[in-house]
């Protein structure tokens, strides 16, 4: 079973319709999960209540933070080598980097040892032109997007659906 965190950064309304509808025409996870930002990549042969119960500790010890998305980039993926169009952070990263090291100490036991780039995905293509074009018209748009990080949430892949078997609220 693939089990993953994440947070939905909550943006304001006008800005979470801007992102998504990008990700509707761009990204073909848009219609199974929001805007997200992957913390944590299926920790091996845990039990999802055993993971939910320590991402719920690490949210009951993490104060809730403001991350200010400001840049676009194209990457490509070292897994799958395909090619996305990510919403970088201009403020914030490091607390999303710490986010995740702390999930990572809980459910591992330390460092995944792959490292991170903070993202909220906008797009994914084969071709690297097309995300170079999204991202070249991305960087026309003048992007200062400002979310409250507030929840963490396991999820689970299943079939053409995710499923969240947990959420757990960071403290206020």
């Amino acid at each position: 079973m693939a089990l993953y965190v994440v947070c939905h950064p909550r943006f304001a309304e006008a800005d979470r319709r801007w992102i998504e509808t990008i990700r509707r025409r761009h990204d073909p996870q848009a219609g199974l999960i929001a805007a997200h930002v992957t913390l944590v990549f299926e920790p091996p042969g845990m039990a999802w209540e055993a993971a939910a119960a320590r991402m719920r500790e690490v949210a009951g010890r993490t104060r809730r933070f403001d991350v200010g998305f400001g840049a676009v980039a194209a990457r490509q993926g070292s897994v799958d080598g395909a090619f996305y169009a990510y919403l970088l952070p201009e403020r914030g990263g490091e607390a999303l980097a710490e986010l995740r090291r702390q999930l990572y100490l809980a459910l591992l036991g330390g460092d995944p040892g792959f490292p991170f780039e903070p993202h909220v995905t906008l797009g994914r293509a084969r071709e690297a032109a097309a995300i170079e074009a999204l991202v070249a018209d991305l960087r026309g748009e003048r992007l200062a997007l400002e979310a409250a990080i507030d929840s963490l949430h396991l999820i689970m892949p299943e079939q053409d659906r995710i499923v969240e078997l947990a959420r757990a609220d960071l403290t206020a």
